[in-house]
């Protein structure tokens, strides 16, 4: 059976030349339960779980240094 695919070849390549020329991917853990919570507060205020950390690690730091992908793309 072929796998039905959303994107084309040439639409993926182009992705992943993006991804790896324009962003970094950062990974963390959290305990089991975390994630549900955090995924809530963000859509409380109507924000991806990127933007919403990036946020977070922005008002700790006092000033911007986290941009997620998903807000670079809306401005």
């Amino acid at each position: 059976m072929e796998k039905k695919t959303y994107y084309s070849e040439r639409q993926n390549k182009a992705t992943q030349k993006y991804q790896t020329e324009n962003l970094e991917q950062l990974k963390i853990w959290v305990r089991i339960g975390s994630k549900a919570a955090i995924k809530s507060a963000a859509d409380e205020e109507g924000l991806s779980m990127a933007e919403y950390i990036c946020d977070a690690i922005n008002k700790k730091a006092g000033r911007q240094i986290a941009t997620s992908r998903v807000k670079a793309e809306k401005e």
